[in-house]
């Protein structure tokens, strides 16, 4: 049985429309090619190219390599597999020390916790921000400690040291002002190799003295006030 053809009468400018019940052109045919009507359901194709599409995709639509332009996303939430650009921000962490210490140890440990990164090889921007007073006419140092084979200790020529030890050097004052609460700020912008956990610890170097954290040592709050101490860490995409 030979093919079976339909096209418009005539000549050219002749076209073939197919209506619905209700008399809407359904397809229409041009001297080359056809138009399908705005609104036509085409069921679920196995196959084909579709060109000039124009509308809203409704919810649900997936896959597809020809998916990329997304345009301006105005809600949503980004999915784990999704893989940022380099410099972006992957998370944030941040803790608080509102109580007061009060302590004449050499050292001590104010911030000490783990870091669980969300991508391997990113890099992790970390600041401190301590207030302290502390007595006698000496010197109060803070330090910042990041990996999982340092320790802590003195003061070190070296920075960092040989075992990780980022040292920061706080603020020294006389004694007629160690009333004051300082500030005592230190960054540092850290390189993780590998997708594991790493510590970080802020710690005081004190000798000889005592040291008050969130306070004043001479006045009580209502004169001086209470402030807190915290801690930072951006990781950065690499």
């Amino acid at each position: 049985m030979g093919n079976l053809i339909i096209k418009g009468k005539g000549g050219a400018g002749n076209k073939l429309i197919l209506q619905d019940q209700a008399g809407g052109a359904v397809i229409t045919t041009a001297d080359s090619g056809a138009t399908i009507a705005d609104g036509i359901a085409l069921g679920t194709p196995a196959s084909g190219v579709v060109t000039n599409l124009s509308g809203v995709l409704p919810v649900g639509v997936t896959g597809g390599s020809g998916l990329t332009a997304l345009g301006t996303v105005a809600s949503g939430t980004i999915g784990s597999g999704v893989t940022m650009p380099a410099g972006s921000v992957l998370q944030v962490i941040s803790y608080v020390n509102n109580t007061t210490t009060t302590t004449s140890a050499a050292t001590y440990n104010h911030f000490d916790f783990d870091v669980v990164p969300k991508a391997s090889g990113s890099k992790f921007f970390i600041q401190f921000n301590m207030k302290a007073s502390h007595t006698q006419n000496v010197s109060l140092y803070f330090k910042l400690g990041v990996g999982n084979d340092f320790t802590l200790a003195a003061r070190s020529s070296t920075f960092p040291s040989a075992t990780g030890s980022i040292y920061m050097e706080g603020y020294t004052s006389n004694h007629s002002a160690n009333a004051q609460i300082n500030q005592y700020l230190g960054d540092y912008m850290y390189t993780h190799t590998s997708s594991g956990s790493f510590n970080v610890k802020v710690q005081h170097n004190l000798q000889g003295a005592t040291m008050y954290l969130n306070k004043s040592f001479s006045y009580d709050d209502a004169a001086r006030g209470r402030p807190q101490s915290t801690i930072q860490v951006w990781e950065i995409k690499v």
